[in-house]
């Protein structure tokens, strides 16, 4: 089969944005009234790549394992909610001076039916994130409030090795037809471009802006109605990934993500808007009933900005000391640095292979340090159930 076409970039958002809405609504079965779909959008190109994660592991960089980032440009170890308020962001339409959130997904790696591993990185016209924010429950559906600067989420089980639940993660190719999700992660043909899609809960404790779980402060609404739960009263939009990444085809490759194997797709938010742009969108487009996928900034009517709720800032926690005998259990594949995206197509990953004539006692050494990381994770596991590794 010959290599993928390149595939346009007005052709690529035009495409997966049509589709967007379909295939989030048909995640459940739903009354008619919730088919109203209340929406706006924002469109970022990557950022850059690193063994960072400010929700998961604050203050100590290389601590995870690879990500992908997207929207604003200086997410780290040490982000804050002051930090990412202060940088700009890759988001389009003149976004990249209101939306300066951070989005991350773990990076994906592709292996060549040779066995060679490479880190997909390509340029921000093939590799971008939509990150679309809905009122769930449609015209029936409780009316939403802004996010609060600073709130955190994380959602998808990053410890996942086998399938997760399609109405929180999934992939799919997507040639302009859309299509229903999938549990892994699929080689597209040529011509199709390959899709993966997260899915945030949208109720709010109303106090947290974390959790120690980083999860507890958050919990899904009822759809079909839109309400939320007298735990987490706090109605805010329901946020969804969709990551587009335009592949060159390779026959018989494989991928797999840097949280480990094929079904541990997840996605975090760090949320820092400009208070005035995202409660004008919220009450203009989610509360005032109106379809505003791919607008623009100059289109927002700032008259329409309201109150935007505050909440608790999470204590940072004291710095760790840096790992000096073995890499974090989670972190699946090499975490050096790598520099910002550019227009190379993939990063070899430096630890594909050991070096020539490394010897027995290399191996015995990689072996107590493999099986000692695997007793860890196996613990944790145990301890914490699906965990909240980003």
């Amino acid at each position: 089969m010959p290599p993928a076409m390149r595939v346009p970039r007005t052709v690529v958002l035009a495409t997966a944005v049509a589709a967007a809405c379909a295939a989030t609504l048909g995640l459940a079965p739903r009354p008619a009234a919730a088919d109203v779909d209340y929406v706006f959008n924002v469109n970022c190109g990557l950022s850059h790549l690193g063994s960072d994660d400010p929700i998961v592991a604050p203050d100590r960089p290389g601590n995870s394992h690879r990500h992908a980032f997207y929207g604003n440009t200086g997410t780290d170890a040490f982000t804050t909610t002051t930090s990412l308020m202060a940088a700009r962001s890759t988001c389009e339409r003149g976004f990249a001076g209101s939306d300066h959130s951070a989005y991350w997904v773990p990076s994906l790696y592709r292996r060549s039916p040779s066995g060679k591993v490479t880190e997909v990185r390509l340029s921000a016209d093939d590799q971008h994130l939509s990150a679309y924010y809905r009122r769930t429950g449609g015209s029936t559906g409780d009316k939403v409030k802004p996010f609060p600067p600073g709130l955190r989420m994380i959602a998808g089980d990053p410890l996942a090795r086998k399938p997760q639940d399609t109405l929180h993660v999934g992939w799919r190719c997507n040639g302009g037809e859309g299509g229903d999700l999938v549990v892994g992660i699929p080689n597209c043909p040529s011509g199709m471009f390959l899709q993966a899609f997260v899915f945030f809960p949208d109720c709010w404790d109303g106090v947290h802006l974390d959790s120690a779980d980083h999860r507890s402060h958050m919990t899904v609404s009822d759809w079909a109605r839109g309400r939320c739960p007298r735990t987490h009263p706090v109605k805010l939009p329901q946020l969804s990934l969709e990551l587009s990444i335009n592949l060159p085809y390779v026959a018989g490759a494989t991928y797999e993500l840097s949280s480990g194997g094929r079904y541990s797709l997840h996605g975090d938010f760090f949320a820092a808007w400009d208070d005035r742009v995202q409660s004008a969108l919220v009450n203009s487009c989610l509360n005032g009933g109106r379809y505003c996928e791919n607008i623009y900034r100059s289109a927002v009517d700032l008259a329409r900005a309201g109150p935007v709720p505050r909440g608790r800032e999470p204590a940072r926690p004291t710095p760790a000391p840096p790992v000096t005998t073995a890499p974090p259990a989670h972190a699946s594949h090499a975490a050096g640095p790598v520099p910002g995206a550019g227009p190379a197509t993939a990063v070899a990953v430096a630890a594909e292979s050991s070096a020539p004539g490394a010897g027995v006692l290399g191996g015995l050494a990689a072996a107590v340090i493999a099986g000692s990381a695997l007793l860890y994770v196996r613990h944790r596991h145990r301890r914490t159930g699906t965990g909240a590794r980003g």
